[in-house]
């Protein structure tokens, strides 16, 4: 009987753990509602959006697993008549790129709603499109088209060096996420980022 008692509790034990694993309901892969202003984290940019997903992969860890964090950003940056040599026009340049950097999650303490991230920023990776660098219109003048093709080449790599900086300084705000909640029937995902603090609301796409 003992034997039998015994076997019962640790399968008790076994169905409790795997019951605590299914309950982190935010596992998945989730896609923010609507792009977040980081403006602020690069100056030369009049403005600059990124639309965050966020994954949490399940490995069968109870307290923790892998994460991904990945970003399309979108920048405008408007360019002075006179600024660079050879373009006597004022124009705005657009900027499209992604970044994405893993790492790992972990509940906080024994709060189910506070989760910790350390990302690794050695798996951080920016490419940003040549194909999504665009110029005003009146700056695409036959006088000026071979200034329009190096000036891209080199905006590339100077706004590769700019989103590597912000998206390193911005991934300290999601080191930690504070309320985590899923709502709507597991379809949407909310939490706080710090500084500043920031109630981020994301929908399910896997």
């Amino acid at each position: 009987m003992r034997y039998s008692l015994l076997t019962v509790v640790l399968a008790s034990s076994l169905l409790s753990l795997s019951s605590c694993h299914k309950q982190a309901e935010f596992q998945g892969e989730w896609t923010a509602t609507a792009p977040i202003d980081i403006t602020s984290q690069i100056p030369q940019a009049d403005r600059a959006s990124s639309l965050m997903t966020i994954s949490f992969i399940d490995d069968s860890e109870v307290n923790g697993g892998p994460v991904v964090l990945s970003s399309m950003l979108s920048i405008n940056q408007a360019v002075a008549a006179g600024q660079l040599d050879g373009l006597d026009e004022a124009y705005e340049v657009d900027v499209a790129a992604t970044a994405s950097v893993s790492g790992k999650w972990m509940y906080k303490d024994d709060d189910r709603d506070e989760l910790l991230l350390a990302l690794d920023a050695n798996t951080l990776q920016v490419n940003v499109d040549q194909n999504g660098v665009t110029f005003s219109q009146n700056l695409l003048t036959g006088a000026q088209q071979p200034e329009v093709d190096s000036l891209t080449s080199v905006t590339v790599q100077e706004w590769k060096i700019a989103i590597t900086k912000a998206m390193t300084a911005e991934m300290q705000r999601f080191s930690y996420l504070d309320d985590v909640n899923v709502e709507q029937k597991g379809t949407i995902l909310t939490f706080e980022v710090e500084n500043p603090k920031q109630t981020l609301h994301f929908h399910r796409t896997n």
